[in-house]
């Protein structure tokens, strides 16, 4: 899943990196979604294709 970073944090899961506003980074969705309920980043797209149970979505 696709975030920009809206408040400056330590990445906890990445070495304590420090994540600065503006960054893009690609997520796990359930690491998105946790990031985003803290109010550090905001869900920006879904990753292409959509899931399975969805045809109209789906490339190909």
């Amino acid at each position: 899943m696709r975030v920009t970073v809206t408040r400056e944090f330590k990445d906890i899961e990445n070495d304590l990196a420090l994540r600065t506003v503006g960054e893009k980074l690609n997520l796990p969705p359930a690491r998105a979604q946790y990031l985003a309920a803290v109010g550090v980043v905001k869900i920006t797209e879904q990753e292409k294709g959509g899931d399975p149970k969805s045809p109209d979505e789906t490339q190909g």
